[in-house]
């Protein structure tokens, strides 16, 4: 039971960053997009993502609920330690989920929808930003023992050069796969060969951003290039994930757009498994070297025994009930 808990730990963590990260960038693509364009993009995003973007959530719910229950003392490590950029990624969740509903749905067309569509925007940029510095930081293993004042407990675990690198690397990562996985979702031509182009440019930002991580690991005197190149299974992602980005190009160029769509999810699940295979077996390093791996963070058997058969349910429940939802506001026209 303890091996299919985790199991859908990270499945909820890939779909998350997949399809949540998907939502967030077709908000950050706004911020850049041109006046003449931003109409279309607008009515682009909610089309695609309208359907959906609440259902998105449901692999964080999971993730949250797994750590809680089925790993307590790493739970509690990261929200007492990291509690700062959580409550900042989940003001950004309120503040974006709130714009985008009320900019669509507000019974006054004025003003008032700029500021709506400057919050959903920007909202979704800093979400995914503190989303990384969290990862980051727990990557970065600085989690403090003996506490002397406030900044050494609760800013310098996650405020540095490698975890803002790593914040703004997710960022471009999930602009990324927003302007991959919305061209076959659009109509217009013109707005089609703009999201190509936007796919292009944020395929360079991944590298360039990617390359800022390891530099940045450096500096904090992270040899980050060693550990990953060192395990098996890092080497392969890494290889893996920058053919995978020469390969794309050329998909993309060629408008092979399903293709494309599935190249970007392959790489973004190739971050990710990289970063959870190096993490492995450790989910919590602290600055004194000591660590506390998955299996003495779980819970006891009992519980995750329980958590396990819960999720279960919940995996007969939910996918067929998000199948269905899918099914329903994208394929169904009929329903339109």
């Amino acid at each position: 039971m303890f091996e299919w808990v985790v199991l859908v730990l990270v499945i909820s963590l890939l779909l998350y960053v997949l399809l949540g990260g998907a939502d967030f960038g077709a908000g950050i693509l706004e911020l850049f997009s041109p006046k003449e364009k931003f109409d279309e993009l607008k009515a682009t995003t909610y089309q695609a993502i309208g359907p959906v973007w609440e259902a998105n959530h449901v692999w964080l719910i999971i993730i949250i609920v797994i750590l809680f229950n089925g790993f307590p003392a790493a739970f509690k490590v990261i929200s007492i330690y990291l509690h700062i950029p959580l409550l900042l990624m989940l003001v950004g969740i309120i503040v974006r989920g709130t714009a985008f509903v009320f900019r669509h749905y507000d019974a006054v067309q004025g003003r008032s929808q700029k500021v709506y569509s400057r919050l959903f925007a920007w909202s979704s940029l800093i979400t995914p930003f503190f989303l990384g510095v969290i990862a980051g930081a727990i990557v970065l293993g600085r989690m403090p023992v003996d506490v002397e004042n406030f900044h050494q407990a609760f800013v310098a675990p996650w405020l540095n050069w490698f975890t803002v690198a790593v914040g703004i690397f997710t960022s471009s990562l999930f602009a990324f796969l927003a302007a991959t996985f919305l061209i076959p979702e659009i109509e217009d031509r013109g707005t089609k060969e703009l999201f190509r182009k936007n796919a292009l440019l944020t395929n360079i930002l991944v590298v360039v951003t990617g390359g800022l991580v390891f530099v940045a690991g450096l500096v904090e005197k992270i040899d980050f290039p060693r550990l990953f190149f060192s395990h098996p299974f890092g080497l392969v992602s890494v290889i893996l994930a920058t053919v995978g980005l020469l390969v794309l190009a050329v998909t993309l160029r060629k408008k092979w757009d399903q293709l494309s769509r599935l190249l970007a999810g392959l790489q973004g699940s190739l971050i990710v498994l990289g970063w959870l295979a190096l993490q492995y077996p450790n989910l919590i390093v602290f600055i004194d070297g000591t660590v506390i791996t998955l299996e003495a963070a779980a819970a006891p058997e009992l519980v995750i025994s329980i958590l396990g058969t819960m999720l279960a349910v919940g995996v007969v429940l939910i996918l067929p009930a998000l199948g269905y939802l899918i099914w329903v506001f994208k394929y169904r026209k009929g329903l339109r």
